[in-house]
């Protein structure tokens, strides 16, 4: 089948329309140009926002309401939240607004991860997980980046060579040893394959569920690509230790950016649509909670009933290994519109036919009553050039 890939659109955090790098400029030398500078807060996993009658938005100030907030400029690479104790507070460059001419704004993410509670407890940080089917996708997509810059920025405060107090410089795009100039650390962004997998016949997909999911939940298996290994290889393999089955082509679908990844992380998650060479399923026991095969029609079913907010991904009904407290035994549910996993569901369910096209068989020679061997011709010469 001729298809051309990847096939899925822009996913929830991407499409992210900020244009970024400072360009070997300081931060100072940025903000003391006449263009606009908007700030937005974050602090580890939260971001603030603002919002009434039902619309949430990414909150954003500018240096007269960062002084409001009791936060002040300093002319380097931190603002400082005033107070007995001033605490200083790292400065993010996002990066400038597009499709203007030159001296478009300037969004930039104040770290208050170590501003004192009492503090914060007066500014509206709110949890991005909680904000997702909230927010606009251009501030869900900001969002986004401010957070990972400040998860990955608070899990390095020391450097990993030397164990030397590291600082955040060049407006958040790396840091530096503060005993060695050559130990400089930039954030990282974990490569992971998710998959769904087809069976041999196209009509079945291949989902699952770990043990650390929301019970009555199924979706595409997924795992870290390890170091020195390819996207497919990646797949293949996760799809053998998790559910003991081997997978032949791989496609390549698409991608998304996922900042409220594992442990804090940064992810990468790479989309693709593989086929499995056999059904027999051997699970993880110690990995996975559930693997099984399930019907097209089945997928297509949850897939719809997923973009509901009566979906039981946003009821707290559910707890990790156990089933949905309100639906029976056999239901399940699929991730929302805001994983990448639903658009590799919905895809594949809308797709007639299998996603593979079947194998070429050899063949079957007929024989008759009297069967004669026939003579193969010798193989033409193929050139190189």
């Amino acid at each position: 089948m001729n298809r051309a890939l990847p096939v899925l659109a822009s996913q929830a955090f991407g499409g992210n329309l900020l244009v970024r790098g400072i360009a070997g400029r300081k931060l100072s030398e940025l903000l003391s140009e006449p263009q606009d500078a908007l700030f937005t807060l974050v602090a580890n996993q939260r971001v603030a926002v603002t919002g009434s009658d039902g619309t949430t938005a990414l909150r954003w100030l500018d240096l007269a309401g960062l002084a409001a907030l009791d936060l002040t400029y300093n002319g380097d690479e931190h603002v400082v939240l005033g107070g007995d104790q001033p605490v200083p507070a790292p400065v993010y460059f996002l990066g400038q607004e597009s499709g203007r001419e030159q001296g478009g704004t300037l969004r930039l993410a104040v770290d208050v991860a170590a501003a004192p509670a009492s503090w914060t407890e007066t500014v509206r940080l709110q949890d991005l997980r909680s904000l997702m089917p909230l927010l606009p996708p251009q501030d869900l997509a900001i969002a986004g980046q401010a957070m990972a810059l400040s998860q990955w920025h608070q899990a390095h405060l020391f450097c990993s060579r030397c164990g030397a107090p590291s600082v955040a410089v060049d407006g958040g795009a790396r840091r530096q040893c503060t005993a060695h100039d050559a130990h400089r650390h930039y954030p990282r962004t974990d490569p992971v394959v998710i998959m769904l997998v087809e069976s041999p016949d196209g009509g079945s997909a291949l989902l699952g569920r770990s043990k650390k999911m929301r019970g009555g939940m199924l979706t595409c298996l997924s795992g870290f690509v390890d170091q020195g290994e390819g996207i497919e290889e990646a797949v293949r393999r996760e799809t053998r230790e998790e559910a003991g089955i081997e997978v032949a082509a791989v496609d390549i679908v698409g991608s998304q950016p996922w900042p409220v990844g594992r442990g804090g992380s940064c992810e990468l998650m790479v989309g693709c649509i593989a086929r499995a060479t056999a059904t027999s399923i051997t699970v993880d026991p110690v990995e996975m909670e559930e693997v099984r095969w399930v019907s097209k029609a089945d997928v297509g079913k949850a897939v719809q009933a997923s973009a509901s907010p009566e979906s039981p991904y946003y009821s707290k009904g559910s707890k990790p290994g156990g089933s949905p407290l309100a639906a029976p035994p056999a239901a399940f549910f699929v991730p929302p519109p805001i994983a990448i996993a639903h658009h590799l569901l919905r895809k594949w369910a809308a797709h007639d036919g299998p996603w593979f096209a079947p194998e070429a068989q050899p063949p079957q020679l007929q024989l008759g009553q009297h069967e004669q061997q026939v003579e193969q011709p010798e193989p033409a010469a193929v050139s190189n050039l």
